[in-house]
């Protein structure tokens, strides 16, 4: 996947490859209650990195509302990703600054809005 973002004041264009992470939620499991109306749209994915930055998307971000291919990916062009960005990194086209692209994740968790 090809991204274009800003790293501050620069402009960062590169390609990325990777799992998408709404495939590899349902591969986990994520559960919704039948009993809530439109119970997806109370999740939210918390993505921490191993230096404890933290960036949260919105689970609906991905499927049915947003449609955002959010990527957890493994290589940068063509490459393993660099010892900066460690293992996986978080990558979220279409975001105009790469505030969300977290680095060596570490911890992916769906939590729920409000009980």
């Amino acid at each position: 996947m090809r991204v274009t973002f800003l790293a501050g004041t620069t402009s960062a264009q590169m390609a990325y490859t990777g799992v998408l992470l709404w495939t590899l939620l349902n591969a986990a499991g994520v559960q919704t209650d039948p009993r809530r109306r439109n119970d997806l749209l109370r999740k939210y994915v918390v993505v921490t990195g191993s230096d404890g930055y933290q960036a949260v998307i919105a689970l609906a971000e991905m499927p049915d509302y947003g449609n955002r291919p959010i990527l957890i990916a493994y290589q940068r062009d063509g490459a393993s990703l660099g010892a900066q960005e460690g293992m996986a990194r978080l990558v979220v086209p279409g975001d105009k600054r790469g505030g969300r692209y977290v680095n060596n994740i570490v911890r992916i968790e769906v939590r729920n809005a409000g009980t």
